[in-house]
C-alpha cells in the first residue's frame, strides 16, 4: 500500500513539474521594455523619417512618434502570438508625414509574431514576412 501511495505521489509531482515547465515555456516569449527608430514599413525605408517606437512590458505598450502624430497600442501576448488590438493617435494634420503613419497603422493591423534582440525589433505577420523593423536608438 505504501508503494502505490508512493508511486501514486511521485506521478503527481512528476505532472506538477511538467504543468509549470510548460507555463514558462508559453510565457518565456515577452517583449523587453525598449526604445527604437523605426527603419523599415513593409519594404518601405523610411530609416530618414522621424519614426521612433517604445516598449513598456509593464504597461503591456507599444508607443510612439510616427512623424506627425503619437500613437499608441495595448498588446497581448498568448501562446507565442502578439496581438496588437486597435492603436490610437493624436489627430493633427501633416501632408507628407501620413503616408508613413498611415502605412504604420496597415501593417500593425497584420503583425502576429516578433522577434526582439539587443540591437532591434522586428514584427512580422503570418507567413514571417516582416511588417516592421525597428533598431535601437
Amino acid at each position: 500500500m505504501r508503494l502505490i501511495k508512493a508511486v501514486f505521489l511521485f506521478c503527481l509531482l512528476g505532472l506538477a513539474v511538467s504543468c509549470q515547465v510548460g507555463q514558462s515555456a508559453a510565457s518565456s516569449k515577452k517583449l523587453k521594455s525598449d526604445d527604437f527608430k523605426i527603419v523599415k514599413l513593409g519594404q518601405k525605408d523610411v530609416s530618414e523619417a522621424d519614426l521612433d517606437l517604445s516598449i513598456s512590458s509593464k504597461d503591456a505598450k507599444i508607443y510612439g512618434f510616427g512623424g506627425c502624430n503619437n500613437y499608441s497600442f495595448n498588446y497581448a501576448i498568448t501562446d507565442g502570438r502578439i496581438d496588437l488590438g486597435h492603436g490610437v493617435s493624436t489627430k493633427k494634420y501633416c501632408a507628407k508625414q501620413m503616408e508613413n503613419e498611415n502605412l504604420l497603422f496597415q501593417l500593425a493591423a497584420k503583425i502576429s509574431t516578433f522577434q526582439q534582440t539587443e540591437k532591434e525589433i522586428i514584427f512580422k505577420n503570418d507567413k514571417g514576412e516582416t511588417l516592421i523593423k525597428a533598431q535601437k536608438q
